[in-house]
């Protein structure tokens, strides 16, 4: 068991793989936990990061190099793992909004303040307005808002209703 504690001295790389792994456990352990029902979710392995980086002993810049790229790809892997199953429920959205342009003549600043309403997506609605210097996307975000929160309610309710009653 001593060969754990010495793998830092040996294989830098693979330390620093262990690190990462036992950083995840702990940090999802750490998320999990539950007080009055408030807990704190993914950012438990934020938590674990920093408090045993405050233990860790410093790297050589080949393995900090190696740490970076594979915590990206570690990253963008789970991101794809999570928004993969909505990708294509996105790009139907944007298909409608295309369809709606064309047919109806829309502006595109006008199309994406919509196309961000209907997402519920503030970041896309601010992409949109730097991008064109334009109210126009706030203009149609703030029209067509309220009407996309009515309709997912209401999806909402019949769902309920159809698959709990």
């Amino acid at each position: 068991m001593t060969w754990v504690f010495e793998l830092h001295k040996t294989q830098s790389i693979a330390h620093a793989i262990c690190v990462l792994a036992f950083v995840c456990v702990v940090g999802m352990a750490l998320g999990s936990l539950k007080f009055r029902g408030i807990g704190l979710g993914t950012a438990g392995v934020l938590f674990a990061g920093i408090l045993t980086g405050q233990f860790g002993e410093t790297i050589d810049q080949r393995t900090l190099d190696f740490v970076k790229d594979f915590g990206l790809i570690l990253f963008v892997f789970t991101l794809g793992l999570q928004l993969g199953p909505g990708f294509f429920a996105a790009l139907r959205q944007l298909l409608i909004g295309i369809f709606g342009r064309a047919v109806w003549k829309m502006n595109f600043m006008d199309l994406s303040g919509m196309l961000a309403s209907s997402m519920t997506n503030p970041p896309a609605l601010a992409f949109a307005t730097n991008i064109g210097c334009s109210d126009a996307p706030n203009v149609a975000y703030a029209t067509v808002y309220p009407l996309t929160t009515l309709l997912r309610i209401l999806s909402a309710q019949v769902l309920a209703i159809v698959l709990f009653r």
